[in-house]
């Protein structure tokens, strides 16, 4: 048996691998993206040991990041940033007097979804259909700054709000 010659030989052809691969690792950066806009790395959570998980079954949910002023990784200070978050809408406010228009907003839009069906109607008369406010704070602020935030929410129309902190391990 003679060694192949040159155009006997078959190379695998690894241009569609090459594709999926470049695909998988598109996707999961979108994945990435959109779970890190509900969360920011510059927050500490608190602990709590009656903290619960996320209800996954809440399809509605605002996010509201408060930072810390603080250093980065890199030595570089960073400021004190308050941002909002609700699906594709993100803004970064100064004060919670903002936080509170953008809130107000928000909840015109939760309004407006609700009125495009009887269902969603009767819900928002019976004080449903209202998005989840969900307020991650730095640990190391004080609570004045963690109320007003409440109060900026409450102000706005919305009575389901929730802290997040980190579960204690037993």
């Amino acid at each position: 048996m003679s060694a192949p010659s040159g155009a006997d030989r078959c190379e695998p052809n690894l241009t569609p691998m090459l594709d999926m691969v470049l695909q998988l690792v598109m996707f999961f950066m979108l994945c990435a993206n959109f779970i890190a806009e509900e969360t920011n790395a510059m927050v500490k959570l608190p602990d709590a040991s009656a903290a619960r998980i996320l209800d996954k079954n809440q399809d509605r949910a605002c996010f509201i990041n408060l930072t810390f002023p603080a250093n980065d990784k890199f030595g570089v200070a960073q400021p004190e940033v308050l941002t909002f978050n609700a699906g594709v809408r993100k803004v970064s406010c100064g004060s919670p007097l903002q936080l509170q228009e953008e809130l107000a907003t928000q909840l015109k839009f939760d309004e407006a979804r609700a009125q495009r069906t009887d269902a969603g109607r009767k819900e928002w008369a019976a004080g449903k259909g209202r998005s989840l406010v969900i307020v991650r704070a730095d640990m190391r602020h004080d609570y004045k700054k963690v109320n007003d935030i409440l109060t900026a929410a409450r102000a706005a129309g919305y009575r389901d709000i929730q802290l997040r902190a980190i579960q204690l391990k037993n």
